[in-house]
């Protein structure tokens, strides 16, 4: 039995690496038979069976990280050819080529897909932002596996809505031409999504990662969905591009989160998010307006050296560490009302070109506004300044001048 599925395997794979766009699917189909056909056989070991399934995902995921040719050729994406009638015969030709090679792909994409993909075992919560509990779901018979797509140029949409990972996914390098749907997924785990390039929209919206998770130097051209979203260890996503739109609303992050140097295009919202390790926001750029309110902070949160371009709300938050919100600048109103820090906070050589707002707020720890500069009105009316177990109360600041 062994040799004939191994004597498969060897023509399955030489027949993916070419031949017809059919011959090719069915390789394909033949693969995923096959590792079906180890999952189900109870004579050999569990280790035996691990390792034959993994050896066919790993030639599957080979097959999706291989170059094509055309899809580097930028011509080839215009709505209509150039040139002159032998030009434009070619690019029809070189066109349907890359239509049928991407058949071939989604095709692999698709059976990975309904083999990875979490069944629900009881009432989901109606929840929108509330994530998926491990107790929730039962995973894919092919959750328990290792992929590894990094590097992978995706000239088609990318659909792994609702999948379990059971031992992490590779997406590193990856450059995606074309959306990628990748809501109420499950990581159990390392993620590794680094440097890759999102052309069109891009969702992550309700997974749960339980491993750390990497989402650095990433550039997202179009709409881009992380809310509603579970980090239990640290996640990364500094000196990242974010366009029209990034949201990460209702997520919670129970470990350290970076999200230094990153540029917003767009509008940003991460409103409603619970932070139990530091936050750390340093040296982003915010060039529309940005939510980062409703939230809570158990640990340090860094948002030093930012600049904000739109309005800035950051209301409505509760800082149970240190704040540093020095060196800053504010082009637009900045809202920091009914807010509470419960040790120091820093708005240090800050400057704020219309008016700051700190209304009904509570600090219980230092405060420094040293070297700061405003070009409109700032007011704390209604907070609450307590220093060494002295507590006053300040009136409302003037407008215009300085911060003291």
């Amino acid at each position: 039995m062994r040799t004939e599925r191994t004597a498969r395997f060897e023509e399955a794979v030489r027949q993916l690496g070419g031949g017809t766009v059919e011959a090719r699917m069915g390789a394909a189909r033949t693969l995923v038979i096959l590792a079906d056909e180890w999952l189900a056989d109870t004579v050999v070991t569990e280790h035996e069976r691990h390792h034959q399934v993994q050896t066919i995902i790993d030639a599957l995921c080979e097959s999706i990280r291989s170059p094509f040719s055309l899809a580097y050729r930028a011509e080839l994406w215009a709505d209509e050819p150039t040139g002159d009638l032998q030009e434009q015969s070619r690019f029809y030709a070189e066109r349907a080529e890359l239509v049928a090679e991407a058949k071939v792909r989604r095709s692999i994409l698709t059976e990975i897909h309904e083999r990875v993909r979490w069944m629900t075992t009881k009432t989901v919560s109606q929840n929108p932002y509330a994530p998926l509990k491990t107790g929730d779901f039962s995973p894919g018979t092919w959750s328990g596996f290792a992929y590894d797509f990094s590097g992978t140029l995706f000239f088609y949409p990318v659909d792994f809505r609702g999948s379990c990972w059971g031992q992490g996914l590779n997406l590193s390098g990856c450059t995606h031409r074309e959306d990628a749907n990748l809501t109420g997924s499950y990581y159990g785990g390392p993620a590794d999504f680094s440097g890759s390039t999102y052309a069109d929209d891009a969702d992550f919206f309700g997974s749960v990662y339980a491993g750390a998770t990497d989402f650095s130097g990433c550039a997202y051209g179009g709409y881009t969905r992380f809310g509603g979203s579970l980090y239990r260890e640290f996640v990364n996503f500094s000196g990242s591009t974010f366009g029209p739109y990034a949201g990460f609303i209702s997520s919670v992050y129970r470990s350290d989160a970076d999200f230094s140097g990153c540029i917003y295009t767009g509008y940003m919202s991460a409103s409603q998010c619970a932070y139990h390790g530091r936050a750390i926001f340093t040296g982003s750029t915010y060039n529309s307006d940005t939510r980062l309110n409703h939230s809570h902070y158990s640990r340090a949160a860094r948002l030093d050296s930012c600049t904000y371009k739109g309005d800035a709300f950051l209301h409505d938050n509760t800082y149970c560490g240190t704040f540093n919100a020095s060196g800053c600048t504010y082009t637009n109103p900045a809202s920091f009302d009914r807010c509470t820090y419960l040790q120091d906070a820093s708005f240090v050589g800050s400057t704020f070109g219309h008016y700051f707002t700190g209304s009904d707020s509570a600090y219980y720890g230092r405060v420094a506004f040293n070297r700061c500069r405003s070009t409109g009105y700032v007011t704390f009316a209604g907070s609450i300044f307590q220093f060494h177990g002295e507590r006053v109360r300040h009136e409302p600041l003037c407008s215009g001048g300085g911060v003291p």
